[in-house]
């Protein structure tokens, strides 16, 4: 499963949103996501993440981000 973090915001320009600006997410921002799943690691660089499931839930602790991560998730 891919999970994706985007920190950009559209600057609107005439009738167009273009994404213009990168913000910076700083790490250690906890982020839960339904399902059970074993393991974690950022894309492309497959950095594992720490991970803890409890009561059908996944929780992450993401690293810092700026722009856009993707991440897998490992059942």
């Amino acid at each position: 499963t891919l999970l994706m973090v985007k920190t950009t915001y559209p600057e609107l320009r005439g009738m167009r949103g273009i994404v213009e600006e990168h913000n910076w997410l700083p790490g250690g921002r906890r982020v839960r996501v339904c399902g059970e799943y074993r393991a974690a690691c950022t894309l492309p660089d497959e950095e594992e993440l720490a991970v803890t499931v409890q009561d059908g839930y996944t929780e992450l602790v993401l690293p810092e981000i700026c722009g856009f991560q993707a991440f897998l998730l490992r059942r």
